[in-house]
């Protein structure tokens, strides 16, 4: 799923909660530079085998709410700039797996500029 929607500068409104995520191992790129994306429904992903989710928001900079509580972060260990330009998340929801991740990393909010 890798670079899946990337570019994707129209897209406003998507729903993939139906999507079947169970074999995923590579997630980077995915909403990259979709900078019209408001609203993002993941609540049936699994990824339990995601590997890479590098840059997986960056350039999402009008993405108002993101819920990422139900994602399982067990074997991702890569993350960089996931979050890359997101400045105005009025609710952010995650679990304390991934905080416990991320405690000691400066680079998942990247350094780019959008």
């Amino acid at each position: 799923m890798s670079n899946m929607f990337y570019y994707c500068s129209y897209l406003e409104k998507l729903d993939l909660s139906a999507f079947d995520t169970r074999n995923v191992i590579n997630m980077s790129s995915m909403f990259l530079f979709c900078k019209r994306l408001t609203e993002l429904n993941l609540s049936g992903f699994d990824t339990s085998k995601v590997v890479n989710m590098d840059s997986m928001f960056s350039g999402c900079i009008n993405l108002k709410n993101l819920d990422l509580s139900s994602f399982n972060f067990d074997n991702v260990n890569e993350y960089s700039c996931i979050f890359d330009g997101c400045k105005f998340f009025d609710t952010f929801k995650t679990n304390e797996e991934f905080l416990k991740k991320i405690k000691d990393k400066v680079n998942i909010f990247g350094f780019y500029y959008f």
